[in-house]
């Protein structure tokens, strides 16, 4: 306390009881310091920011992996066992035939279906219902995805040619263009871009007919030719078809795909059924007075017979045709029947005796064959007409 502070307050306590004045006693030697005993304010506290937690982190939250959408089934291609040298049973069902590295397709009814060239259970290729409104299977044939197919009648007279993917899927129309006097199909061939068709007169005295190609995806159909004809092939260059000549004798022509430059490469040849391109060779079956089997090469030149018979039970049909054998029904119903074959030598066997129905269900052999091959085994329908279940084989080559 200051010096003149304490004499006041010392004059003023005289008056009072002492113990209301007891003073602070100076400490000897303290040095005397007027601000020591005034109260000191405490110093106030810092306005330090309280430290705030650090903020919790915008993690976005660790969301479960999303479900992935669910791979369509993969078409996996089922093992296919070798085939065994007797006939067994591949499916029980019946149809024109085709066959690929992996399933043989079955048209039969309205629906072209697949099953395992080892045997199984036969897969509709489309619905029922996508084709409620189109006709009966006659012809099929197949490219890298998909499976082609001839369906004539149904509620519209006419014909519809139709594709699916192999694997399954949606029917679209490729042509229903018809030929001349109303004609359908009864030959098609496909190459990578196109489906080429036959389609006769065959109800007209005067021959006529035509020979027509169209994109597979479906568009405008170009004629190649007018020609009276029931069977059409392709080579990698070449589209082949036989021609009525004057002598009413078939001839077989060649020409470029989009049918310029036609040249006879084999004539004199009787009615020709059905032309089909295997490795370097064109092979045709023809009826005259018989049947026949004749093979040349793909440019035309020398002809060589490979089988005649003129029995009626050993009509050839359509042949199924390797590169190194072709291969044909012998209809004979459920009791007799079977198949033979000829390699390109003109060799004759017969490689199984077992069920088999006529080489064709339709006119004068155009329509679909019921036979097939492929590098180790050929496959064949039998309708059951002649009694039993309807169904195909399959044994060794």
């Amino acid at each position: 306390m200051h010096d003149k502070y304490r004499y006041f307050t010392l004059s003023l306590c005289i008056a009072m009881p002492a113990a209301a004045c007891d003073l602070p006693e100076k400490v000897v030697g303290e040095t005397a310091d007027p601000m020591a005993d005034e109260p000191q304010d405490e110093e106030p506290p810092q306005d330090v920011p309280p430290q705030d937690e650090e903020p919790p982190q915008d993690v976005p939250p660790q969301d479960e992996e999303p479900p992935q959408d669910e791979e369509p089934p993969q078409d996996v291609p089922p093992q296919v066992d070798p085939p065994s040298e007797d006939p067994t049973i591949v499916a029980q069902i019946a149809g024109t035939l085709a066959v690929d590295d992996t399933w043989l397709f079955i048209g039969n009814g309205k629906i072209p279906y697949r099953v395992a060239k080892s045997g199984g259970a036969a897969e509709p290729v489309v619905s029922a219902e996508s084709v409620a409104d189109t006709g009966t299977i006659e012809l099929i044939a197949l490219d890298d995805t998909h499976v082609y197919w001839n369906a004539s009648g149904g509620p519209s007279f006419g014909y519809q040619l139709l594709r699916a993917p192999k694997t399954g899927g949606e029917p679209t129309l490729v042509t229903s263009k018809l030929g001349p006097n109303h004609a359908v199909p009864t030959g098609i061939a496909v190459d990578a871009d196109y489906v080429y068709l036959t389609q006769p007169d065959i109800y007209n005295d005067l021959p006529n007919g035509v020979v027509r190609r169209v994109p597979k995806a479906g568009g405008e159909a170009l004629d190649l030719a007018q020609a009276f004809t029931l069977s059409v092939a392709v080579s990698d260059s070449y589209v082949y078809y036989a021609r009525l000549a004057d002598n009413k004798s078939d001839e077989l022509v060649r020409a470029d795909k989009d049918g310029g430059n036609p040249e006879v490469i084999a004539s004199e040849l009787g009615q020709i059924l059905d032309v089909q391109v295997a490795g370097d060779r064109v092979f045709w079956n023809s009826s005259d007075a018989g049947a026949f089997i004749v093979r040349t090469a793909l440019e035309g030149g020398a002809t060589t017979t490979l089988y005649s018979e003129t029995g009626a039970e050993y009509f050839a049909g359509a042949p199924a045709v390797t590169a190194g054998a072709l291969y044909w029904l012998r209809g004979g119903g459920a009791n007799v029947g079977g198949v033979l074959s000829v390699d390109i030598a003109g060799e004759l066997s017969e490689l199984v005796t077992a069920p088999a129905s006529s080489p064709y269900s339709g006119f004068s052999g155009a329509y679909g064959t019921r036979i097939a091959a492929d590098d180790t085994a050929v496959y064949w329908a039998y309708e059951g007409l002649q009694g039993g279940a309807p169904r195909i084989y399959r044994a060794a080559r």
